[in-house]
């Protein structure tokens, strides 16, 4: 996780990217913690991403309905797919 203090502020903000979730470990429960401490998402719209289940299923919903309770920010970022 990358923690960084934006200009103008004195709180660090974390960045959570999935390399940070290694095989063998229990991320569910992690993730759900971060979505609910959290009030700005960026999401890649690659074509890998957007067709996972486990966004749709669990992430998705669960960050639209923080976003909602807590005025927080989605913000999906196009991505194009560089694998041909």
């Amino acid at each position: 996780m990358t923690h960084v203090v934006p200009a103008g502020s004195s709180e660090p903000h974390s960045f959570r990217i999935d390399h940070d979730l290694t095989a063998g470990r229990v991320w569910n429960d992690d993730i759900k913690d971060k979505i609910a401490d959290s009030d700005l998402f960026v999401l890649p719209g690659s074509a890998n991403f957007t067709a996972g289940t486990y966004i749709h299923d669990h992430e998705w919903p669960a960050m639209e309905a923080h976003v909602a309770a807590r005025k927080g920010l989605i913000v999906p970022v196009a991505v194009p797919d560089l694998s041909g």
